[in-house]
């Protein structure tokens, strides 16, 4: 359970900032996971999405850590300083290494196969 509750308040402190994710799976997850300032960036032409963005919170950008998610991240991160924004690069390594997840969207099995380890003890 304690493992269970870090995890929960690590993805909750998210909400200190804007998350830039990659899908809307991503999207889904992170609202379940009670983490309320998240935009997907799926299908939107990158220069109109950032125009659209409020510039009163740091951003985190928590597209998935495969090649493809990597190379985006870097992109929009370069588009974002250049667009004035303050983007926190340490939050997205630190998710990556903490929860050893390759999508965003496997923080909410991550979170279930806790309560399942959870819910045998009981």
């Amino acid at each position: 359970m304690k493992e269970l509750n870090q995890i929960l308040k690590e993805v909750e402190e998210l909400n200190n900032y804007l998350v830039i994710v990659e899908g809307i799976r991503d999207e889904k997850a992170l609202k379940e996971l009670n983490v309320y300032d998240v935009k997907s960036i799926s299908g939107k032409e990158l220069n109109e999405f950032i125009a659209h963005l409020p510039k009163t919170k740091k951003i985190v950008i928590l597209t998935d850590f495969d090649e493809e998610g990597i190379k985006l991240a870097k992109k929009l991160k370069k588009f974002l300083k250049a667009y004035g924004y303050d983007v926190d690069d340490a939050k997205r390594k630190e998710f990556r290494k903490k929860f050893r997840i390759t999508k965003i969207e496997e923080l909410i099995d991550l979170k279930n196969t806790y309560k399942k380890k959870v819910s045998k003890v009981e």
